[in-house]
């Protein structure tokens, strides 16, 4: 793709027989008329055509023949030669593969972009739930840390209050001890 291709080279040369009027031209130009410039029979016109128009290739045809006004075949296919082989700038270009028509290629490279689409979001979405799966796991082990605080603390207080209750127990039991003591119900 790019600078100095030649549409002789491209699988969107067409042409286009006789009788078939104004309609799209998508015949496939075969390689002899590739590389001699020669019709394949003369069913067919002498200009040859782009397929997806990324170049107006029939109309430079067209311009060469009047600026130049063939006198037989070899003439037109030397024309139609020359505008085939000059080197030009596309962005559409597409490699000539012998025995699939302009319609053919186009549907080729149409379902190339399409599988590299395909491709590329299924890329995207593996790439999408990878990333889901790790904000997974660093939310569980986040709340897993959470909790294990959450149960430390529970731990220390419950501890603590343990503590304070053997600590208050004692004090009670010691004052009620006392008590009893002092009214004399329990000796010393």
């Amino acid at each position: 793709m790019g600078a100095n291709i030649r549409c002789a080279d491209c699988g969107f040369l067409s042409i286009r027989k006789s009788d078939e009027g104004n309609s799209k031209p998508c015949r496939e130009t075969p390689p002899v008329t590739r590389e001699t410039g020669h019709r394949p029979n003369t069913d067919f016109e002498t200009r040859p055509y782009c397929f997806v128009e990324a170049i107006p290739i029939d109309e430079a045809y067209r311009k060469a023949v009047t600026f130049n006004p063939p006198h037989g075949e070899n003439d037109r296919a030397r024309l139609f030669k020359g505008v085939i082989d000059e080197p030009r700038a596309c962005d559409q270009f597409c490699q000539y593969v012998p025995g699939k028509s302009p319609m053919q290629m186009k549907e080729m490279i149409l379902s190339e972009e399409a599988k590299k689409h395909d491709d590329e979001q299924r890329a995207r979405d593996r790439e999408h739930v990878a990333t889901e799966k790790e904000k997974d796991r660093a939310f569980n082990r986040e709340e897993k840390d959470k909790d294990r605080q959450f149960n430390a603390t529970v731990d220390r207080k419950k501890t603590a209050i343990g503590f304070i209750i053997q600590v208050v127990g004692g004090v009670i039991l010691t004052l009620i001890c006392t008590l009893l003591a002092c009214l004399g119900i329990v000796k010393k």
